[in-house]
């Protein structure tokens, strides 16, 4: 039997329009050398972003730019196009046999970008971060957006076995699952200092109905009730959810003088810094599929206090390398931040160990190989 022929020329187009727009910037970076260490030539195609917008490194283009900085919707789009167009004729020209995509929202964007390059490249992979892909809302055009889906991507790739569980049992399809990769390379973690008087609190990201931020809030009532010193920060602008009820809960409990809040995007200044001066990390979800945040902090030596969601529990052993408390459940996370604060000495362990598990286990330059065998399969 004669051997299988290798057609894939080791040339392949990531396009990622969001960028340093949204915080990509690193993930596009750690996916781009991974496969460059793997003998893959990457074309990065996405938007600027404050590290990389100057950058000299060879084969990134930042064609998508303009959509971000414009304020009207017509002019997002039309901006948009323009960008996919670019990106479309330069991998073209680049002779790039595989477009790699990336899916957070199932909206008219991704299918007319899947639809643009199903026309021009055989090939088309998607990593999907966002599994959930039937909404209440428009749940009829979620469907043919799913079946689009479907019908034109090659391959599809889930950061997590429940990613893939929940996707799969969607689109009747299996996922390859490989992982979401550190932050280790982009950051000089400043070791953990467990000497602060007061415990220092961290809510990081876009504040959504589904990331839980009122049972943290209510947990918060019963360590005051505790007389126990902390501070919390709450970093990130509401998406499609209004603070207002958050605020609420904060002045109705006398929280003011006990939390700050930076409702906007952070830079990644600011982002370190808060990381940085915090003890812990919280993200009391209701809903999650993969979170960076977790890696980010994890990345910068943080430890991270979880709600018992499948997504977490596959990464998180509590009290091994971070802290689980039960989901929606404020007293329980109030407990478990007592206890956390009555041992913080055992933070700097947990610390180390997510650190090093994070080196072993979350390289780009593995991530890199394993995508290189993906695109070589197709």
């Amino acid at each position: 039997m004669k051997n299988k022929i290798n057609l894939f020329n080791n040339r392949v187009a990531l396009i990622e329009p969001s960028g340093g727009f949204s915080g990509m910037q690193y993930y596009n970076m750690g996916m781009f050398e991974g496969l460059k260490t793997n003998g893959v030539s990457p074309f990065l195609f996405t938007s600027s972003s404050e590290k990389f917008l100057n950058s000299n490194i060879e084969n990134i283009y930042n064609y998508f730019d303009k959509v971000w900085k414009s304020p009207y919707f017509i002019t997002k789009f039309y901006f948009y196009i323009i960008g996919l167009i670019k990106s479309i004729i330069k991998a073209k020209k680049e002779k790039c046999h595989i477009v790699h995509l990336h899916q957070f929202h199932l909206d008219s964007n991704l299918i007319l970008t899947i639809i643009f390059c199903k026309i021009f490249f055989n090939r088309l992979v998607l990593t999907v971060h966002e599994c959930r892909l039937f909404s209440k809302k428009k749940k009829g055009i979620n469907i043919i957006f799913a079946f689009i889906l479907k019908l034109l991507v090659n391959k599809f790739i889930v950061h997590n076995k429940f990613s893939s569980t929940k996707f799969s049992s969607k689109l009747k399809i299996n996922p390859i699952i490989i992982k979401h990769g550190s932050y280790i390379n982009f950051y000089n973690s400043k070791p953990y200092d467990p000497s602060n008087k007061k415990f220092n609190l961290l809510f990081f990201g876009l504040i959504k109905e589904s990331k839980g931020l009122d049972v943290l809030l209510e947990s918060l009532v019963v360590l005051k009730k505790n007389d126990i010193a902390f501070n919390l920060i709450i970093a990130g602008r509401p998406w499609q959810n209004d603070f207002s009820k958050y605020q609420n809960i904060i002045d109705n409990n006398n929280l003011n003088e006990n939390i700050s809040t930076h409702l906007h995007f952070i830079s990644e200044n600011d982002l370190i810094t808060y990381f940085e001066n915090c003890d812990l990390v919280i993200l009391p979800y209701r809903e999650i599929f993969q979170s960076g945040v977790v890696l980010k902090a994890m990345s910068l030596k943080r430890a991270v206090l979880c709600s018992n969601l499948p997504a977490f529990e596959e990464l998180i052993n509590d009290s091994y390398n971070g802290y689980i408390f039960e989901s929606e459940n404020p007293l329980s996370l109030a407990e478990k931040l007592i206890k956390i604060n009555n041992q913080s000495e055992k933070i700097v362990d947990v610390v180390e160990v997510a650190y090093n598990i994070l080196k072993r286990d979350f390289s780009w330059n593995d991530i890199g190989f394993n995508l290189k065998k993906l695109y070589i399969n197709l």
